[in-house]
């Protein structure tokens, strides 16, 4: 199940939700499957022609534990086929495997072309 909050040329946000199966395999080789629970937040914001915001967060609920994701990128067009892409990209799990950390970031820079 999902509503568009916001559907304008300029500023774009839906959510949606609903149940799902979750397959997992750990780190040790155990295979879990089970019902979960899926939660999810599409953002997206032109602020002028060249410049645009995302941020896309979701939500994965079971028994084992609930997993988080979130990916908030800015964009910067630098010609009409070429733009930069910065984005921090974050995990959160709250059970984590023994040995790992529950909270994992990562920084991505990326030029990206356009074919149109």
């Amino acid at each position: 199940m999902g509503y568009r909050v916001f559907n304008t040329p300029d500023v774009q946000w839906s959510i949606q939700a609903g149940p799902g199966y979750r397959y997992l395999e750990t780190a040790d080789g155990e295979e879990i499957d089970e019902a979960a629970l899926s939660v999810s937040s599409n953002y997206y914001n032109r602020i002028s022609p060249d410049l645009f915001i995302t941020n896309d967060t979701d939500v994965i609920a079971s028994d084992r534990d609930t997993y988080v994701t979130n990916d908030f990128g800015v964009t910067v067009s630098m010609s009409d086929a070429l733009a930069m892409r910065t984005n921090l990209y974050t995990e959160y799990r709250t059970d984590p495997e023994p040995g790992f950390d529950d909270t994992d970031n990562t920084l991505g820079v990326s030029i990206v072309y356009s074919f149109n």
